[in-house]
């Protein structure tokens, strides 16, 4: 029973206070193959993470333990920017349900309780790296379509720091609401998302300061459609499909890139419509300065009016910018 990370021995990182327990679980991940470090005060442990280069592939926590409680550890490396993936797991002698349930609430990734066999901490830990293996992969995506959305603003001197902007206006339009949080995690990577077609678009075109040939608009208003393209290849970028290919349309059937009408346009995408308009309105232009807030909600009430974007995202937008 060998444990496996990508052809690596995984770091397994303890905290533990009994002695004897410490022994048990250093004999069993050794026979395993894991490298281990083990601490039996939480002070040191918080110490070494604090000055830490190299990140563990699990931490192992015993409930009890003195000094600090194993709810403030795990609190702990799950708000940390670098070891917030790292799966934890919780060794316990206590059998009741508050226990778990706190260890959990507070991050926890497993729960075992003491005593346990090598097969026990095997089967528990061979899960976790699986799970840490599902974490890196979707850090990696991220960091592929960061990098994408970073090419995309570089090539465009007026757009930089639009699609974060969009992301967070979204996200605060999905709380205004009241949705669950996997909604507005969508809706905020949609914005941070939205315009990554535009890595087809051609510098000069997106800087341009006149008026677009048909030519180049017909370019331009691809960028809905290959973005969508893009994100459906991949599993976790799925269900910003719909919200991405459909920011620019309309609900008269006006937009683009296929002139769909409202029953057509799913409201997330209505929600990011008027969240792009209005970052796009009060940001400076290639043809124009940016505008003032006031201004901006004026001009997408009036195309509100026109039919062009949805009146309750557009009193949703109003309410979180106090217009």
């Amino acid at each position: 029973m060998k444990l496996d990370l990508r052809g690596r021995q995984p770091l397994v990182v303890v905290v533990e206070d009994d002695e004897l327990t410490g022994e048990l679980l250093g004999g069993f991940l050794e026979s395993m193959g894991a490298r281990i470090s083990l601490f039996d005060q939480p002070a040191d442990f918080l110490t070494a993470m604090a000055g830490t280069s190299s990140r563990p592939d699990i931490f192992i926590f015993d409930l009890t333990l003195p000094g600090t409680p194993a709810y403030q550890l795990i609190r702990h490396v799950k708000s940390h920017p670098f070891l917030r993936l790292v799966p934890v797991l919780v060794l316990t002698a206590r059998d009741d349900a508050d226990g778990k349930a706190a260890a959990l609430e507070a991050g926890a990734d497993e729960y075992m309780h003491k005593p346990f066999t090598s097969l026990d901490l095997y089967l528990r830990l061979r899960a976790l790296l699986r799970l840490k293996e599902l974490h890196e992969g979707m850090e990696e995506i991220d960091h592929v379509l960061q990098t994408l959305v970073t090419i995309v603003e570089a090539k465009d001197a007026y757009t930089k720091g639009h699609s974060l902007r969009v992301a967070e206006l979204g996200r605060a339009l999905g709380r205004q609401l009241n949705l669950p949080e996997e909604d507005i995690e969508i809706l905020y990577r949609a914005g941070l998302l939205h315009d990554i077609g535009k890595i087809i678009v051609d510098t000069g075109c997106l800087n341009k300061p006149g008026p677009l040939t048909p030519q180049e608009r017909q370019v331009i208003c691809q960028h809905p459609e290959v973005g969508a393209c893009i994100l459906s290849q991949m599993d976790r970028t799925k269900p910003l499909v719909p919200l991405v290919g459909n920011h620019h349309e309309r609900l008269d059937g006006s937009g683009y890139p296929a002139g769909k009408k409202a029953a057509d346009i799913p409201f997330f995408a209505r929600i990011l419509s008027v969240a792009d308009v209005y970052d796009a309105l009060t940001s400076d232009r290639p043809y124009r300065p940016a505008l003032p807030r006031e201004r901006a909600l004026a001009i997408i009430g009036e195309e509100v009016d026109k039919g062009w974007w949805d009146p309750e995202a557009y009193r949703l937008l109003v309410k979180v910018l106090g217009g």
